[in-house]
């Protein structure tokens, strides 16, 4: 089986929580935008998150892992605890997301996640939104530009 038909699969399995693929999103803070890209992956059978952070130019200023993931199906929400490295620091620390799931239609798998992350260091909510730009992973370079694309990033 190929990635595609793989894909496929899941899809129809995991129905309206078929989160995995790339996802990007726009954390505005005081010192202009940041993007974030993250991968979800269902593959295992488990949903694990990985994600990065960028600044407009392409420079690398975070990653981050899941320990934990909570799909709400009721309520169509995705939780998350994460261990974080922001590569201007020493140390990692942890923290949590909270994102609401958008679906376009009842049948449909989400297309955006609207919510937020809060580092447990201090405790202020990161908004941020994302929109799934694929199924499959990309290449850090043309996530960015349809980062830059979507949120009006010059």
């Amino acid at each position: 089986m190929d990635i595609q038909q793989i894909t496929a699969t899941q899809r129809l399995i995991l129905g309206r929580i078929f989160l995995e693929g790339t996802w990007v999103g726009c954390v505005r803070t005081p010192n202009g935008p940041t993007i974030t890209i993250e991968f979800i992956d269902q593959a295992s059978g488990q949903t694990i998150v990985r994600g990065r952070q960028f600044d407009p130019q392409g420079n690398s200023l975070a990653s981050w892992t899941s320990e934990s993931v909570l799909i709400d199906t009721g309520r169509l929400t995705l939780s998350y605890a994460y261990l974080c490295d922001v590569f201007s620091k020493s140390s990692s620390h942890q923290g949590l997301a909270s994102f609401a799931m958008i679906v376009q239609a009842p049948d449909h798998s989400p297309s955006k996640l609207d919510g937020y992350s809060i580092d447990i260091t201090n405790g202020s909510r990161d908004k941020n939104t994302e929109f799934k730009l694929a199924d499959t992973p990309m290449d850090d370079t043309n996530a960015i530009a349809e980062a830059k694309r979507l949120f009006g990033i010059p």
